[in-house]
């Protein structure tokens, strides 16, 4: 396959520096590491040259431009400069279907949809499952539980007896047999099964959506018929697409984090919240959850509030753990409830978690939990 596509083309393979036959675009490598393969994110982490070009103003090389590029490979004086040629401009020599009538390069030559389509769904998937090259979600939460996922496995290979076989081949379980997939495979499985298994599977609804955002923009894109407004607003989802999975799905590498969002802190409840019309009794409740945004006000001087200078109010976005204790005294969780803006007094202490037997339970440390003080409030 890279041998008759570089034969067409001139091109090279996907994983080099200058890998579109239609862009000058480059990659970079990723730092401190033995890996040779070339990436191309559009927002660059610290430490590595600005990209120079954005998603809207990728600039498309004309026929002329790429033959000219390939002549200067071919008429290189030295090996060494044909090879320094050749990594610039992304193009090993004149291809030979440029001499056949009718062609135009680079535009004759069509992406290989296929393997984009079967490598996309597979990285997606593995984002949504944590195993990403050891990527973690970031300030995000669209990664499922273990036992979620081995539910939507036992689901896909229970579906397949009543699917018609018109449909696509049988699916294996998506949780632990994904190595057998084939680009069918993530076809049917993305576009027929995910869109109803992952309903309600998500902490937030907005990454379901980014995901039925990419089934419709696979969906159009193997349209046999479509109108140029059609096309038009494909390439404005695409874009869309491609910047939110940039921005949701692109975390750290686990190797250089250790998780420290997650918080216990304690909140007064009522215990007669349910009647109305009697006196409030509130006692501190423990919860826990991630810490997601940090929010600090300055209240200015208020007689009603008895303040008499600015005052900053500290503020909490926490998603919330759905958490229980068990018999032995240790508080455990499989998802989150909701999100909440928690007063900043009210955290008790960082925590850790440790997922064990498909549940994730709080890692605490002795000795750095302080109560809260209430006073009674007249």
């Amino acid at each position: 396959m890279p041998g008759a596509a570089s034969a067409h083309t001139g091109g090279k393979h996907p994983g080099a520096k200058v890998p579109c036959h239609f862009c000058p675009i480059q990659g970079i490598r990723i730092l401190d590491t033995s890996n040779l393969s070339f990436y191309l994110p559009l927002q660059r982490p610290p430490g590595y040259r600005p990209f120079r070009f954005t998603i809207d103003n990728l600039p498309l090389r004309t026929p002329r431009q790429y033959l000219s590029q390939a002549r200067q490979v071919d008429l290189a004086p030295t090996v060494k400069r044909q090879g320094q040629l050749s990594k610039r401009y992304g193009i090993n020599g004149t291809p030979i279907m440029s001499k056949a009538p009718g062609v135009t390069l680079p535009f004759s030559s069509p992406f290989d949809f296929m393997h984009m389509l079967e490598n996309t769904c597979s990285n997606y998937i593995e984002h949504i499952c944590g195993e990403f090259k050891g990527l973690d979600a970031g300030r995000e939460s669209y990664i499922l539980p273990p036992a979620i996922w081995k539910e939507i496995g036992r689901a896909t290979t229970n579906a397949n007896s009543t699917i018609p076989s018109v449909f696509g081949r049988r699916i294996l379980d998506v949780s632990k047999e994904r190595t057998f997939f084939t680009c069918e495979s993530y076809l049917v499985w993305c576009t027929l099964y995910a869109p109803i298994l992952l309903r309600n599977r998500f902490s937030r609804p907005k990454y379901y959506g980014h995901w039925m955002l990419f089934v419709s923009i696979i969906n159009r894109s193997i349209c046999f018929k479509t109108t140029k407004a059609e096309r038009d607003q494909l390439r404005m989802d695409i874009k869309r697409w491609y910047q939110e999975y940039e921005d949701k799905g692109c975390g750290l590498r686990q190797e250089n984090q250790r998780d420290a969002s997650f918080i216990q802190y304690e909140l007064l409840i009522d215990e007669r919240a349910h009647r109305r019309n009697e006196e409030p009794i509130l006692s501190p409740c423990t919860f826990f959850g991630q810490l997601e945004r940090v929010f600090v006000c300055v209240l200015r001087p208020s007689v009603a509030l008895k303040i008499i200078e600015p005052t900053p109010l500290i503020l909490m976005d926490v998603n919330c753990c759905n958490t229980t204790g068990d018999r032995f005294g240790f508080h455990e969780y499989t998802h989150f409830r909701r999100r909440e803006i928690v007063d900043g007094t009210a955290i008790r202490a960082l925590v850790g978690r440790i997922m064990d037997r498909e549940k994730w339970v709080f890692v605490q440390r002795k000795g750095v939990f302080e109560h809260a003080s209430y006073t009674e409030i007249v």
